[in-house]
């Protein structure tokens, strides 16, 4: 799926099920970031996303971009914080898959693991 579509998917989902958005990783950041085009598309705020736990510069993937910057993607870092139990999640990944998840989460293109609550 093309990243505009998967963002523009992912604010459809946030504005239609009342969803917290959440990428957490970013690239390309000097092109902006998908965070804040979800919010503008999905009418949503700041309180309705979570931050970015990694975001870099060069507009690739995040292993090579995090390697550039001289860092390391650590997973363990990147979790849902346990106080959104009860609410949709739209996480949106860095590519090819997109699925739904039991657990009230909605998952587009997050090829890691998570830990859901439920």
């Amino acid at each position: 799926m093309r990243e505009w579509a998967k963002t523009t998917l992912a604010a459809l989902l946030c504005a239609a099920l009342d969803a917290v958005y959440w990428k957490p990783i970013q690239t390309g950041t000097l092109e902006g970031s998908d965070r804040v085009t979800v919010m503008r598309l999905a009418g949503i705020g700041t309180d309705r996303t979570i931050d970015e736990v990694y975001k870099f510069v060069p507009p690739v993937s995040p292993d090579l971009a995090a390697r550039w910057a001289g860092t390391e993607i650590e997973l363990g870092r990147i979790d849902l914080p346990s106080s959104l139990s009860n609410d949709w999640v739209v996480i949106e990944g860095v590519g090819r898959s997109a699925g739904a998840h039991q657990s009230e989460t909605v998952h587009a293109g997050y090829d890691g693991e998570i830990q859901i609550a439920g």
